[in-house]
């Protein structure tokens, strides 16, 4: 009650729905994410209230969780946060077997990075793409990217996904391109 912040209400719920998930008291979870679901105002709440409901397997809620997660991720009015919490959202996704729908996720996030060309976003978004085995939207980013640190950076993360998932020559092929798109300090 002495919390004003109405989305900081909604972040106490979920935790007290998490230690009421930890007890197995479903009912009492259920309860406590409506009331967060109420109050949520941002993208990693409705994220995060998503997740136990998911966990719960109330997959009518979770869906309508997820939805508004994306849907307050694109209400920012700055590019580099709706991609970041766009890229949150699709490594759920990703994580959950969601393989589709993390693409389009991603693919919602590349809008928005088309539109701010801040090679930061650029680094993130290539690498989410990697992580979730989309190596030709990596490449395609990685096409519009200006040689430099930021694209050998991303060229790297595009390497250690590769490595992750056995593909050690294509593995090789970008942290060797990483190696030489990186500017020479002597000179």
């Amino acid at each position: 009650n002495k919390i004003s912040n109405n989305d900081n209400k909604a972040v106490a719920f979920v935790e007290i729905a998490k230690t009421n998930l930890l007890i197995k008291n479903t009912y009492k979870v259920k309860e406590d994410l409506k009331k967060a679901s109420k109050l949520s105002e941002k993208s990693n709440t409705y994220l995060d209230i998503a997740k136990i409901f998911y966990k719960i397997n109330d997959n009518k809620e979770f869906n309508a969780m997820l939805n508004k997660a994306k849907t307050a991720a694109k209400s920012k009015d700055q590019e580099f946060w709706i991609v970041r919490e766009l890229i949150n959202i699709a490594i759920f996704e990703k994580s959950i077997e969601l393989n589709n729908e993390s693409n389009k996720t991603l693919m919602d996030a590349k809008q928005y990075v088309l539109k701010n060309l801040d090679q930061r976003i650029f680094i993130e978004l290539i690498s989410a793409f990697a992580k979730i085995n989309n190596i030709d939207q990596a490449k395609e980013l990685l096409d519009l990217m200006e040689p430099g640190y930021e694209k050998a950076m991303a060229m790297s993360f595009i390497g250690k996904e590769l490595g992750v998932k056995k593909n050690l020559t294509e593995m090789e092929y970008f942290l060797n391109g990483a190696l030489k798109t990186v500017p020479d300090l002597i000179g």
